[in-house]
């Protein structure tokens, strides 16, 4: 006999008048499936789950009519026909056609239908939903953990938040957290979204409707009002529509989905400290009594927490106010004092950044000044930021968003006081500012060079900073004596910058006289070879060749010194026409020649980088010609998108590098290496020669 199926569907009709009456009314789900998986029998218990008639179920499979469920359950399934063991117990969650968009679980018990023989002919499915006690599973844990975060810290601005999150989608589709100031307005501390594509909309309301008046008819005022929670299973149009303050709320309203809410108050020794909004929209779920009890257990343990966070801030601001009077003095008159001698930006920096900034209770300090274009902010120097930071912004441009570059967009100072704020208005620093520099609270400064903003003062604050009136008097003349001593470096700077101009006057009137030299004995070396042309002309031939070589080497020495003394034509010339100009020179002169080898891709690079391979290079060329007593020197340079590599060999005697490194001009192509995170190797021995090798990276320099 066969026991194999065949398309033929089983017959199942026949059931006993008690297995009538227990598919007809019990309150599980059963049915009976055939080898093929296709129901051949269900209830109307079932059927309702599944979001479909009885008769729509017969003869189709489970995964025509659960797709969502199929890969889960069908292995399931197969395996009992293969091995006809039965499987009871087992939790299965996902959505339905009945309810989607809900998220269901049910306790599921597989058993196998025998033939006579021995083979599974069918299997019978008995199912149990346990939605309510999962959710209410899920309730307990978020009490548990909502406590935990109350209880673990007094930033509760931040914690409320974090419970608002811990609240969707367990008991919300989207949260509101909104906390009264001392006027009664209620201020939108945060909304979130179980949605993340509706959290956008979450952030426009939160940013378009900030405040919620004390006069205003809102729930929640009312809620404040009688101090009894709101619930409202079944949102009605009318209410719906009624909690819009105008057409563009009631937008947001609708987009992000508005049916069942509960409005509870926070309140603490008698006083209402704010409010927690929970709502049911698109999911189409609906608040019960259960969970109204359960959000005033969650509810008062928050109002706690707050109440607790104030009362331990204000003990400790009792407490710092009088130190802090005091260290503020002090601490001005010495900056002054420090300031008022100050040159050189590095000593700025050591007194601003490092004697004030652990002063003010601040772990991060920086001060960035305007570029010549005023379009951006540059670093001058920081304290306290992490590398990884400082090399991702080293160059602010005004019209992005960030503390520093609105201080100069707006002319005014920029104060945030905590965490929550500072995501809040900078919401794409979040990842910078939670888990990279750990700032909460920021003052930055505008620096007012001779009546305009030249640049900016910041500080970060590890902790939430309420800066009060006598604060921002603080850090306001902080930024006054900084911009004064900024000022009076840029006077230096100037004054350093004619002495290096009159040097370079200098070198420029002596290389002049040497060319004039050159030329001078060329000419008469001209004037006498036609006198000595009658006597003996291969004597005038070889005065001939000398001239010509004389003029070579005044042209190269004047394209040199044409090239030094208007730096913007080497800034503009590729690195490949810079070296060959350097080499030219050398093949101009007698007793050596130069070569250049060029690989890569020939492109500008970044301004102090450029300058920076042609000086090196300049030097390592000219210690070849002045010390090497060498025949050849080869010049490689091999380019690509990330960065070079310059390499000056030659073919001279060479030296001990472990007593000469620090002559010949090596000290300086170091300091010149080093200011554009650059590598720069010497390589030499008696008699073998010297290598000098350049390399430089933008990802390693973090360009």
């Amino acid at each position: 006999m066969n026991d194999e199926p065949s398309d033929r569907l089983p017959d199942f009709s026949s059931f006993s008048l008690e297995l009538e009456a227990l598919y007809a009314t019990a309150p599980i789900g059963l049915c009976v499936l055939d080898t093929k998986l296709r129901f051949l029998r269900i209830n109307q218990w079932l059927a309702a789950i599944n979001g479909f008639s009885v008769q729509a179920h017969l003869g189709r499979t489970v995964r025509e009519m659960l797709p969502e469920l199929a890969d889960r359950v069908e292995p399931v399934l197969r395996n009992i026909i293969e091995t006809g063991e039965a499987r009871s117990n087992m939790e299965i969650s996902g959505e339905t056609p009945a309810q989607p968009g809900v998220t269901r679980f049910w306790r599921e018990h597989f058993l196998p239908i025998k033939s006579d023989a021995g083979a599974v002919i069918a299997l019978a499915v008995i199912v149990e939903e346990i939605s309510e006690r999962k959710r209410a599973e899920e309730r307990f844990r978020l009490l548990n953990q909502a406590g935990e975060l109350l209880s673990s810290s007094l930033d509760y601005e931040s914690t409320l938040i974090l419970v608002a999150q811990l609240a969707v989608p367990v008991i919300a589709d989207w949260c509101v957290v909104d906390i009264a100031d001392d006027a009664g307005a209620l201020h939108r501390l945060a909304i979130t979204h179980a949605n993340p594509t509706k959290q956008g909309i979450a952030e426009e309301l939160k940013r378009r409707y900030p405040v919620i008046p004390p006069d205003s008819d809102h729930t929640l005022n009312r809620v404040l009002r009688t101090g009894k929670t709101w619930f409202d299973p079944d949102v009605s149009a009318e209410r719906f529509e009624a909690q819009a303050r105008d057409p563009d709320h009631l937008r947001l309203l609708r987009e992000l989905g508005f049916q069942s809410e509960i409005v509870v108050p926070l309140a603490a020794r008698g006083k209402f400290l704010g409010g927690l909004t929970f709502v049911y929209g698109s999911s189409n779920r609906r608040y019960s009594a259960a969970d109204v009890e359960m959000i005033e257990v969650l509810a008062r343990r928050a109002a706690l927490a707050i109440d607790n966070a104030r009362l331990y801030h204000e003990a400790q601001l009792a407490r710092q106010e009088a130190d802090q009077h005091a260290a503020r003095i002090a601490l001005l008159q010495e900056i002054t004092s420090a300031l008022s001698s100050v040159r050189r930006m590095p000593e700025l920096v050591e007194i601003i950044l490092q004697r004030a900034v652990p002063l003010l209770d601040a772990h991060i300090g920086a001060i960035l000044l305007l570029t010549e274009d005023g379009t951006a902010l540059q670093w001058a120097e920081q304290s306290g930021l992490p590398p990884e930071v400082q090399n991702q912004y080293r160059l602010l441009p005004l019209h992005d968003r960030f503390p520093v570059t609105d201080v100069v967009r707006t002319q005014a100072p920029v104060w945030i006081e905590t965490e929550t704020e500072y995501i809040t208005r900078y919401p794409h620093l979040m990842e910078t500012i939670r888990y990279v520099s750990h700032t909460q609270a920021v003052a930055a400064l505008p620096l007012w060079l001779n009546g305009k903003i030249g640049g900016v003062i910041a500080f970060g604050f590890p902790q939430s900073h309420p800066f009060d009136r006598k604060d921002r008097m603080l850090f306001a003349a902080i930024a006054d004596q900084c911009a004064q001593a900024v000022d009076r470096i840029r006077l230096a700077e100037k004054e350093r910058h004619l002495i290096v101009m009159e040097e370079r006057q200098r070198l420029a009137r002596e290389l002049h006289d040497a060319v004039s030299q050159t030329l001078t004995a060329a000419t008469i070396m001209a004037e006498s070879a036609d006198r000595i042309w009658k006597k003996d002309p291969q004597r005038a031939l070889d005065i001939i060749n000398q001239v010509a070589r004389l003029n070579h080497v005044a042209q190269a020495e004047l394209r040199t010194l044409l090239w030094e003394l208007r730096p913007e034509v080497i800034l503009k010339t590729k690195p490949s026409d810079l070296l060959s100009q350097l080499v030219r020179v050398v093949n101009e002169r007698k007793g050596i020649r130069a070569e250049l080898l060029c690989d890569g891709e020939d492109q500008l690079l970044p301004e102090a980088v450029h300058t920076a391979l042609y000086r090196i290079a300049q030097e390592s060329i000219n210690n070849v010609f002045k010390h090497s007593q060498a025949s050849l020197v080869r010049v490689y340079l091999s380019q690509s998108d990330g960065g070079f590599t310059l390499r000056v060999v030659d073919n001279g005697r060479g030296f001990d590098t472990g007593q000469t490194s620090a002559g010949l001009g090596l000290g300086t192509m170091r300091e010149r290496a080093a200011a554009i995170g650059a590598t720069l190797t010497l390589t030499s021995q008696p008699g073998a020669g010297t290598t000098i090798e350049l390399s430089w990276s933008s990802i390693t320099a973090g360009v």
